[in-house]
């Protein structure tokens, strides 16, 4: 773990996904490969290690799917029980603007922070295929 918090796989994906935007290499299993090769070389336990933290991003996926299904059913919950209950009392309607404003603003974080990590599942499996076929080589 790094000093910013993300772990090898993470800088690794980081570094691909510039790599990609600056056009470097077309195809991404040479660009991961050469990444790989630069991360780990020979060293076999780096290499198993990179395939560690692949499958553990891979099980916390799962676990962010439902995540986002429990806040989706959260907000769409509190949307309705503030629609039944406040329908015509207008003294709490600061209260629920100030509400849904804050719900939003998660959303909108939520949605750049996806982006991210969108790009990174991408490069996981790139990072993934490329480990399996560097040990067939072997």
């Amino acid at each position: 773990m790094r000093k910013d918090g993300r772990d090898d796989l993470t800088v690794l994906c980081d570094e691909l996904e510039q790599c990609r935007n600056k056009v470097c290499v077309k195809n991404e299993i040479i660009c991961a490969k050469k990444k790989i090769r630069e991360y780990a070389g020979n060293d076999i336990n780096k290499q198993l290690k990179l395939k560690a933290l692949i499958d553990l991003h891979d099980e916390g996926d799962k676990v962010g799917i439902f995540n986002y299904m429990s806040v989706l059913i959260s907000v769409f919950s509190f949307c309705a029980t503030v629609t039944y209950n406040l329908s015509g009392e207008q003294e709490y309607a600061l209260y629920v603007i100030s509400a849904m404003l804050v719900l939003l603003t998660v959303c909108v974080i939520t949605l750049r922070f996806s982006k991210k990590t969108t790009s990174r599942k991408k490069w996981r499996r790139y990072l993934k295929v490329a480990l399996n076929n560097i040990e067939k080589e072997k």
